[in-house]
Order: structure tokens, then sequence, then C-alpha cells
């Protein structure tokens, strides 16, 4: 098994973290009771000719922050958005002191987190990007963009914000980017932050710790469109489902999308329009592992 040293600011020290390339290390990550898998959207692997920036991102990960920020770990091969619905049961609202605030499930809170995604799509698709959804396995969506490895978490949360600000700006009663849970009740969250070094999501296919043992499963966008009930993909149904149909992701890791082509499609169409473009900041906020 591949071990993976890599600095963390917090305790200015280095952590391991297995790789889990095979099936032996999924194995034995399921085996001493890994029930979520988390992967980060980026590789060890070393870099090739036209990823990085000016130079080549290495493969030192451990010494320092400033190696691993230089380092083929801060180049992700997807951009990310979380789609959470904060839409609570009648008569509820979110808990109170430290700890989870998210609600519950529900039918309505999924639907709008669907129609959330949905209106993602058009706008990214519209900026000439191919984008993935799957459920998150709890209550809301996990959208996928594949991108070439040329950007830095900086600069990909940079775009997520600016996307998702502008989506919050277009539908105010719907969506939010809100950070106080209470300024989001009511509407869908789309949690942009994702996009930072060190931060992850389930992965697809990985199971969550729910009463109904659900798993983050990959979906078409006509399935999301017809409507699904993310309750129904359990550790049961998901085999027998890819034995029916092939994997809405298989191609996802074969796509590598340039974001500069996106940003100019919405200068482009923004002034045609009369707007004024959306200002895309370089680097977002910075984070610490």
């Amino acid at each position: 098994m591949t071990i993976a040293r890599i600095w963390t600011e917090t305790n200015k020290t280095t952590n391991t973290a297995p790789v889990c390339n095979g099936l032996a290390t999924l194995l034995w990550l399921a085996q001493i009771g890994d029930i979520e898998m988390h992967p980060w959207y980026s590789r060890i692997t070393p870099a090739r000719r036209g990823e990085g920036h000016a130079h080549l991102p290495h493969t030192d990960f451990a010494s320092s922050e400033e190696a691993l920020r230089g380092s083929v770990l801060n180049f992700p091969d997807q951009l990310v958005f979380d789609i959470d619905p904060y839409i609570f049961p009648k008569g509820q609202k979110p808990r109170e002191g430290p700890g989870e605030k998210d609600p519950e499930y529900t039918r309505v809170g999924f639907e709008a987190a669907a129609e959330a995604a949905l209106l993602l799509r058009k706008l990214l698709e519209g900026l000439g990007l191919q984008l993935f959804v799957k459920t998150s396995g709890k209550t809301g969506l996990h959208i996928y963009v594949p991108i070439a490895r040329r950007y830095t978490y900086d600069e990909t949360h940079a775009f997520a914000k600016t996307i998702c600000q502008f989506l919050a700006e277009q539908h105010p009663n719907r969506l939010t980017v809100e950070w106080a849970v209470e300024k989001r009740v009511g509407k869908v969250f789309l949690d942009y932050n994702q996009n930072r070094l060190g931060a992850t999501l389930a992965s697809a296919y990985s199971l969550r710790p729910t009463a109904q043992a659900t798993v983050s499963t990959p979906l078409t966008w006509r399935e999301l469109e017809r409507g699904v009930d993310p309750l129904a993909f359990t550790y049961a149904a998901v085999p027998k489902r890819l034995q029916k149909r092939e994997d809405p992701w298989k191609d996802l890791g074969r796509i590598q999308q340039r974001l500069e082509e996106a940003i100019r499609t919405a200068g482009g169409r923004t002034v045609a329009a009369g707007q004024s473009p959306p200002r895309h900041g370089r680097r977002g906020r910075r984070s610490t592992m």
C-alpha cells in the first residue's frame, strides 16, 4: 500500500494518508471500518507537460506549506459544487449549540436541490463546460466539473465562488451563499468552499453513515430531470443498478476542460447583453489543512 506524507499547516508537521489506488487498499479501508471514502480532487501522480503553471509542479508534499502549494496536490482534476437544501420540515429550525445543524432529508428539500443543480447545469453548459451530478447520499447533490490539471485550488475556488454568487443573485428567494446557517433557512445553499486545498467530499459510490446505508450515487441528468429518490440508492440497490446500466461517470476522468474559455464566454455574453462581466479573481480564500 502506498502512503503519502502531506504537510499540515495546523500542526506544522506531516500527516500520513493512504493512497487508495487498488482493490487491496480499498478492502483494507473497509476492514478497518472506513464507511465513507473522502478522496482529494488532486493526485500524487507526477505532472506532465502542460500541467501546472509556468513550471511543472513537483511531488514534495511534506516539507512545508510552500512545498505543498507548489506540488501536484495543489492542482485538482475537478472543480466541485456542494448543493445543500436548508429546507426544514414545518415547525423545525436549525439545532442550537455546537454540532451538526443540517436539516434531515425531506422530499421537498431534495427537489429544491435538484432544481438548483439544473440551474447550475444550464449556466455552466452555456459556458461550454461539461459537468456530472451525483447524490450526496444524504440530503443534497454534488456537481463535478472535470478540468485540466493546470489550476490551483485558489483559482478553482475563485471560479466556483463567482458562479455561485451569480446564481444566488439571480434567484435570491431560492438560492444562497450565506455562511451563517440561520440565513440559509428555506433556501438551497450553494457551497463553493469545498474547492480548497485539503477539502473533500464523499466519493462517487461511497457509503454514507445513514440509517438506510445510502450511497453517493452518480446520476444521468435525464434521471435528475425526471426525478429520483436518493434514499433508494442503498448499499444493496446500487450494485444491482450497475449490473443493469453503465456508470454515468465512466468518462469523467478522460475530460480535461479549460476554464479560460468559459470565462471568455461569460464575458462575451454579458457584454453583448449590455451587462458588466462578472469579476473573477485569480485567488480565493486560502485554507490550511
